[in-house]
């Protein structure tokens, strides 16, 4: 899209999403409101990157060098190589999948799902289709997405956060409001997606609800996550954008999002911990428990958090002996903004919360 993106564009643009969720139809005045929120993709530029994850911000990139390692890089050009990839990938389980009208759990094999997506008679949405250790590495890369990531080279107890994966999803798929444990990526090779997102506990003290969020505390939930684009509309962290051929999302973990998948959708995305953002996400976890806690054992946690703060120690140790074009490309001269954010803005419980844990040497990274 250009940035001459305009309100018929945008009544238009939710139109069609409403085709697939009602909640999202608007009137002319939130229109107007929407607008004015939409974050637009620019071109690629790592510093820029860093600085807005430093803040918690979203950003949604277009020149992102694609993730193929095809000789041709038009990810459009490769879309028949992508699902033969999939199909020939020698993954044996069926794949966990949202499907039908009312997005219910399905589970179909990999080949089952490429002639789903092909035929587009039917509603997929698969974000559970992990692609590291398998032969879809062969043409889609995991570096690009991973480079910065301290999750790519972690113990297996801390690792599989990262969930390295497709991203397979016919027209009029959905995932209902939700929120991750850490910031994610999404680099998209064909499709088009909606995104709808703001901060969690800012849409729950309105009225929004969050499914991983009602599942941690217990709160009851209805089918659906109840959801009211006036109200989204009004809120000062809400923002907006599709994410199209080309393009790459980078999304704080911190905003809960609803989904919604305009035409059929083909990608590859991921969980990150890098040094721009690892102080904003631990707090968060060390205040508001993390889903990975809640569905995971006890014993995990007793685990993962010493194998973290050994990850960062060892990898910031290894960086402070490293010239500076490798230090940037981990994100290090953006450390000291990111802890400066973060105690200008984050909650007294965070800052408590991370002050008397086994992290509290983070914030030394500022001197």
């Amino acid at each position: 899209m250009s940035s001459t993106f305009n309100l018929q564009d945008t009544r238009k643009l939710f139109g069609k999403a409403s085709q697939t969720d009602a909640t999202v139809s608007i009137t002319d005045p939130i229109a107007h409101k929407l607008l004015k929120s939409r974050i637009a993709p620019v071109t690629y530029n790592r510093k820029f990157m860093f600085a807005r994850m430093a803040k918690g911000e979203t950003s949604v990139f277009k020149e992102f060098k694609s993730p193929l390692r095809l000789q041709h890089k038009s990810d459009s050009n490769h879309i028949s190589e992508i699902l033969s990839s999939i199909s020939n990938s020698g993954i044996e389980h069926k794949i966990r999948t949202r499907a039908g009208q009312n997005h219910q759990w399905r589970y179909y094999t990999v080949q089952d799902l490429v002639k789903k997506w092909q035929r587009q008679k039917a509603r997929i949405n698969v974000t559970d289709l992990h692609l590291r250790d398998t032969a879809i590495e062969k043409t889609i890369s995991t570096r690009l997405l991973s480079e910065f990531n301290l999750l790519s080279n972690a113990p297996e107890c801390l690792s599989w956060i990262e969930m390295m994966t497709l991203v397979v999803s016919s027209a009029r798929g959905f995932s209902d409001s939700h929120s991750d444990d850490c910031d994610g990526s999404n680099h998209c090779f064909t499709g088009k997606k909606l995104w709808l997102a703001w901060e969690t506990q800012e849409g729950i003290n309105a009225g929004l609800e969050d499914l991983d969020r009602q599942m941690v505390s217990r709160a009851p939930i209805s089918a659906k996550c109840a959801f009211d684009i006036e109200t989204f509309a009004t809120l000062p962290s809400a923002h907006w954008f599709t994410v199209e051929p080309g393009q790459t999302l980078f999304m704080p973990g911190h905003f809960t999002h609803k989904v919604i998948t305009l035409e059929p959708y083909l990608g590859v995305g991921s969980f990150y911990l890098a040094f721009p953002n690892i102080l904003r996400t631990l707090s968060r976890w060390l205040v508001q428990k993390p889903n990975w806690e809640h569905l995971e054992s006890r014993s995990l946690k007793e685990q993962l958090y010493p194998a973290l703060k050994n990850t960062y120690t060892q990898k910031l140790k290894t960086l402070s002996l490293a010239n500076h074009k490798t230090q940037e490309k981990w994100g290090l001269p953006f450390i000291r903004d990111s802890i400066e954010h973060w105690k200008s803005n984050a909650l007294a419980t965070e800052i408590a919360a991370i002050t008397e844990s086994e992290f509290d040497g983070i914030l030394a990274w500022s001197s």
